[in-house]
């Protein structure tokens, strides 16, 4: 017997399928029935493709499962970064700096700054496929992150 292959000793091609077969494909056909008969039922001018509600509403809740924690987790940071550097001016960041109120605004001015200059990214994820985004997005980290390193920033 191979890795792969079927054990078919002593079985004959020519007796019925078993019970449990039997009952699988029996109950496939029973849900191709069921799903035929919904997308008859829909009537939509064929002007919007027939989407099922069962798989509408299984894909929705994975969705929700898998990225709504991902995007709270994102938020967080988020929070955090910009409520840190108030608890970094407390502890003493603006005497250690020698920063003056207006140098200490821009500080805080510059989170939103580079939230509005790299909004394109979010939009690059619309426009092309993200295999490709992705790939000249961390491309590009990666020639800013070897410039940075050069200059001594």
């Amino acid at each position: 017997m191979g890795l792969f292959k079927k054990d078919t000793e002593g079985v004959d091609p020519q007796q019925p399928q078993t019970d449990i077969a039997h009952e699988k494909d029996l109950e496939k056909n029973f849900e191709d029935v069921q799903l035929e008969q919904r997308q008859a039922s829909v009537d939509n001018g064929g002007s919007a493709p027939f989407i099922d509600p069962v798989i509408e509403k299984r894909v929705i809740r994975k969705l929700d499962w898998h990225l709504v924690p991902l995007l709270m987790a994102l938020y967080l940071l988020a929070f955090l970064d910009r409520s840190n550097i108030g608890n970094a001016k407390i502890a003493g960041m603006k005497d250690a700096l020698n920063l003056t109120d207006d140098r200490y605004s821009w500080l805080l001015t510059i989170f939103y700054i580079s939230y509005i200059l790299f909004q394109f990214q979010v939009l690059g994820w619309k426009r092309f496929p993200p295999h490709i985004w992705a790939a000249w997005a961390i491309f590009g980290w990666y020639v800013l992150d070897g410039l940075s390193s050069d200059i001594g920033i």
